[in-house]
């Protein structure tokens, strides 16, 4: 299985795009974005987009 890379800082500044903005657009929570930014977390599963989970 082979690993996601976010690069969110460099699509952000490609975008010209805010953290806060990004987090409106996708609906996922500013912290939760700073944290896959940062490397804490690779991923947030939502049980209201995928109902099988």
């Amino acid at each position: 299985m082979g690993q996601i890379i976010l690069r969110l800082d460099r699509v952000m500044a490609d975008r010209k795009i805010s953290l806060n903005e990004l987090s409106e657009k996708v609906g996922v929570s500013n912290v939760n974005l700073s944290k896959m930014k940062n490397g804490k977390i690779s991923a947030i599963l939502s049980a209201g987009r995928h109902p099988g989970i």
